[in-house]
């Protein structure tokens, strides 16, 4: 899956020291790496719908989740065809994208949970970093449980039963 690929790429670019730079490329446009003043011509560098909220203003510098938050509303976008947010860059400070199930049904739920926790508002509830982001799309893509939303016993249960077909027509 691209978003996984390019998840991988953000946390290699943060593992070698790439956030760490005032200057550096960060995630904040649709697929595209942006520096400071880039972009749609905002002061921060980035596309005003896919920019985390900490970052409106320009008083934070880029961060591993401010680059989390871009990757959740590239993913948004990509699933449903609309970009996270709209309109007025308040909305981006004072409301949730819709649920993308509200805009496409056909998005698995776990899918839909991923994307948004990449996407929460509050810097400390999204994936501490790209890499974090990257295996929890792995782990779904894998049909195994993902850390946004930690499956019960019963849904463990089945989604072992569809990896292991074999072993468990056997049993």
């Amino acid at each position: 899956m691209a978003h996984q690929q390019h998840a991988q790429l953000v946390a290699a670019r943060h593992d070698l020291g790439g956030a760490a730079e005032d200057e550096a490329p960060h995630t904040e446009a649709v697929g595209v790496a942006v520096g400071a003043g880039e972009g749609d011509g905002a002061p921060w560098g980035g596309t005003a719908g896919f920019i985390a909220p900490e970052r409106i203003g320009g008083d934070l510098p880029a961060s591993q989740a401010s680059d989390v938050y871009s990757l959740g509303a590239t993913l948004y976008q990509a699933l449903t065809g609309e970009p996270p947010h709209k309109g007025p860059l308040g909305r981006v400070l004072l409301e949730d994208p819709a649920p993308a199930r509200a805009l496409n049904r056909s998005i698995p739920r776990n899918l839909e949970t991923i994307c948004h926790k990449a996407m929460a508002r509050n810097p400390a509830s999204r994936y501490a970093s790209a890499g974090e982001f990257a295996e929890d799309l792995g782990r779904w893509l894998s049909d195994r449980p993902i850390v946004a939303r930690p499956a019960g016993p019963v849904e463990r249960s089945l989604r072992w039963l569809r990896r292991n077909r074999r072993v468990a027509s056997v049993a």
